[in-house]
């Protein structure tokens, strides 16, 4: 067996012993669960300002889009749509 085997399996039990230890208590649990909301909430508020909005403007300022539209192309429209509805 290797030793990569051996150091990785006991790294893997000591991890997990390690994290049994810390959630056996509730107040760490408790704390482990609001960093997990707020990192949650930090990554939701980071995509409300994708660009969807370009996506379904194939306006006169936003050439690349009025190009694809004018050439038969509604994949952008169509997104658009369906994420706004």
């Amino acid at each position: 067996m290797n030793k990569r085997y051996i150091i990785s399996g006991i790294a893997g039990i000591v991890s997990a012993a390690a994290v049994s230890y810390l959630l056996s208590n509730e107040a760490n649990r408790e704390k482990l669960c609001d960093v997990w909301k707020k990192i949650k909430t930090n990554l939701q508020s980071n995509y409300d300002d994708f660009p969807i909005d370009v996506a379904g403007d194939p306006g006169i300022d936003n050439l690349e889009n009025s190009d694809m539209v004018e050439e038969g192309s509604q994949f952008g429209v169509n997104y658009y749509n369906e994420k706004r509805q």
